[in-house]
């Protein structure tokens, strides 16, 4: 398995029979592509754990849903957060509230 900063991006198995490819495919399709290689190695060893016929059911669902709908993002991005932080130590401070 190769785990860079972002994801899963490749597996393989040798010398054995589990289903890295369909694991690979279902981290790959079924979660947002800013989820992080923690989130899709744990994804993958899920669907491996599962055996080759759920696996490969795990696959095919996690394509066809990403073919009608790509997953959403995971996590706001910095700038988002940065607003988010904003407006709510405007509402902390009472900055909305009239005497």
């Amino acid at each position: 398995m190769l785990v860079d900063d972002s994801s899963v991006t490749d597996a393989a198995a040798y010398g054995v029979r589990v289903p890295a490819d369909d694991a690979w495919t279902a981290q790959l399709y079924g979660l947002p592509y800013d989820a992080g290689p923690l989130l899709s190695f744990e994804r993958f060893a899920e669907v491996v754990a599962q055996g080759p016929e759920k696996a490969s059911a795990r696959a095919e669902a996690a394509r066809a849903k990403y073919q009608d709908d790509e997953p959403a993002e995971m996590y706001i991005g910095q700038a988002d957060r940065r607003n988010q932080s904003f407006l709510t130590g405007i509402a902390l401070s009472g900055g909305g509230n009239r005497p």
